[in-house]
C-alpha cells in the first residue's frame, strides 16, 4: 500500500457515498427544481474531480475495486429509475419493435394507423413526433435496437445493453491508457462523472455505442497495420450517429484509398437493407436540422446571440465558413505530420472532436459524450466543461434561468476551458519542441 493510501481509500470512499447521496438529491430535485438540479449536478462532477485525485494518487488494486464499485452503484442506482431528462429511448423501442415485424422504420411514423397493434400504454405514448416523424437512426442503431427489444421487449433493454457497450468502451480507454504508459485509474475522470451515468445509465442514449466502436477502432487496431480493422469500427460508429465520421483523418494514412473506399462500402452495404425508403433512409433528418436551428443558424449560440442583437443576416454564413475552414485545418494538420504515431492519432481525434462539439454547441448534452473519453485519456479540460455544462441546458420547472442566459454561461465555461487546454498545448510544444 502507497504511503498515506489508507487515508486515501477511506476519503474515496467517503466520496462513493457523497455521489450516492447526490445523485438521489438529483433525482428527487427534477421534480420542483431546475435551478437545484444544476446546483447540485455541477458540485457533483466537482466530487468526481477530487475522487480522481483520490484515485490516481493511490493505485492499486484496493483504489481500483473502489474506483470499479462507485461506478457499478451510481449506474445501478439510475438504471432502476425510468428516462428522467429524455425520451428518445421509447422511439429505440418502437424503432426495434418495426424491424422485428419486418417493417422499415424509414417508411413509417409511429401514429400511423395500420400500426396500431405494435402500440401499448408503456412506450407509445411517449414516443416523441409520433406523427410526423420517421427514424433518424441510422442502421446499425435500428440493429442495437432490434436486437435489444427481441430480447426483451422494454426501456430496461436498451439500458442494459448501452451499459454492456459502456463497459466495452471503459475496457477500450483502460487498454489505451495502459498501452501508452498513461495512469489507468485516470479512468476515474469517467465512470464518476455524473453526465455519462446520467446520459447512459438513465437516458439511455445510443451514442455510448458510438463512442465505444471508435475507441475499440484505436485500442485494438493500428491504422498503419491494419487500417481496415480501424475503418470498419470507424464505419460502424457512423452507423449509428454518422458524425463519428469526425475521427476519419485520425485514422486515415494519406493517399491510402482502400481504407476510406472501404468506409464508404461498409455504409452503402449497411442501408442496403432499408433501400426500399430511397432518399428517406435519411429519416427525419433535414427536418430535424431545421427544428434545431441549424438551418436558419439560431441553433449555433454565437450566431444565436449576433442574432438576437441585432447584428446582420449574413453572420450564419460567416459561421458555417469559418467552422468547416477551422475543422478542415485541423485535419489537414494532423494529416501533414510527417510521422504519427498511434497516440498523436488518438490526440488528433480528440482535438477534432472537441472542436466540432464546441463550434456546434449543442443544446442536448448527450451530444458531449463523443468528448467525454478525453476527459481521462488526454485529461482534457474542455470535455470536462462540456459535460459538466450540459445539465444547465436541460429545463423540467419553471424556476430555471431563462435558457439563452444558461446557455450563453455554459458557452463561456466551455471557452474558457478550451484556452486553458489551448495554454497546456501550448507550453507543452515549446518545452518539447513540435510533436510527431
Amino acid at each position: 500500500m502507497t504511503p498515506g493510501g489508507g487515508a486515501r481509500h477511506f476519503a474515496m470512499v467517503v466520496a462513493m457515498a457523497v455521489c450516492v447521496g447526490l445523485y438521489l438529491i438529483e433525482v428527487r430535485a427534477l421534480t420542483y427544481s431546475d435551478n437545484v438540479f444544476i446546483g447540485v449536478s455541477t458540485l457533483h462532477a466537482v466530487v468526481s474531480l477530487i475522487a480522481l485525485r483520490l484515485a490516481v494518487g493511490a493505485p492499486g488494486q484496493a483504489m481500483l475495486l473502489i474506483v470499479v464499485l462507485g461506478a457499478l452503484t451510481f449506474r445501478a442506482i439510475m438504471l432502476l429509475e425510468p428516462p428522467l431528462l429524455s425520451i428518445d429511448v421509447y422511439r429505440y423501442v418502437w424503432d426495434g419493435r418495426l424491424v422485428n415485424a419486418g417493417l422499415n422504420p424509414f417508411l413509417h411514423v409511429p401514429a400511423e394507423p395500420a400500426l396500431a397493434w405494435l402500440r401499448d400504454d408503456a412506450v407509445y405514448p411517449l414516443i416523441g413526433k409520433q406523427d410526423y416523424a420517421v427514424t433518424i437512426y441510422p442502421p446499425f442503431a435500428q440493429a442495437l435496437f432490434a436486437l435489444a427489444v427481441r430480447v426483451w421487449d422494454s426501456v430496461y433493454s436498451i439500458k442494459l445493453m448501452l451499459l454492456l457497450f459502456e463497459a466495452g468502451g471503459v475496457v477500450a480507454m483502460w487498454r489505451i491508457l495502459k498501452r501508452f504508459n498513461r495512469q489507468p485509474l485516470s479512468i476515474c475522470a469517467y465512470l464518476w462523472h455524473p453526465a455519462p451515468v446520467w446520459e447512459i445509465a438513465n437516458n439511455a442514449h445510443v451514442d455510448v455505442a458510438m463512442m465505444t466502436l471508435l475507441l475499440v477502432g484505436f485500442a485494438w487496431g493500428n491504422p498503419f497495420r491494419r487500417p481496415l480493422f480501424s475503418g470498419f469500427f470507424v464505419a460502424l460508429s457512423a452507423l449509428v450517429k454518422p458524425y463519428a465520421l469526425l475521427w476519419s483523418p485520425a485514422i486515415w494514412r494519406p493517399f491510402d484509398v482502400k481504407q476510406p473506399l472501404f468506409v464508404i462500402c461498409v455504409i452503402f452495404l449497411g442501408y442496403l437493407p432499408f433501400a426500399s425508403a430511397g432518399w428517406g433512409v435519411f429519416g427525419f433528418f433535414g427536418t430535424y436540422l431545421e427544428e434545431q436551428g441549424i438551418v436558419s443558424g439560431k441553433g449555433f449560440y454565437p450566431v444565436d446571440w449576433i442574432a438576437r442583437h441585432g447584428g446582420p443576416s449574413w453572420t450564419k454564413w460567416a459561421y458555417l465558413g469559418f467552422s468547416g475552414f477551422a475543422l478542415a485545418a485541423l485535419a489537414a494538420t494532423g494529416l501533414a505530420r510527417r510521422t504519427r504515431d498511434d497516440w498523436a492519432r488518438i490526440a488528433e481525434a480528440g482535438v477534432l472532436s472537441v472542436t466540432f462539439l464546441f463550434l456546434l454547441t449543442p443544446v442536448y448534452p448527450w451530444y458531449y459524450l463523443l468528448a467525454a473519453a478525453f476527459l481521462p485519456l488526454c485529461g482534457s479540460w474542455t470535455a470536462f466543461a462540456m459535460m459538466t455544462t450540459g445539465f444547465w441546458l436541460y429545463t423540467r420547472n419553471d424556476d430555471a434561468f431563462e435558457f439563452h442566459a444558461r446557455w450563453g454561461a455554459a458557452y463561456l465555461v466551455v471557452c474558457a476551458a478550451l484556452a486553458i487546454d489551448g495554454w497546456r498545448v501550448y507550453r507543452f510544444a515549446s518545452k518539447n519542441g513540435p510533436q510527431p
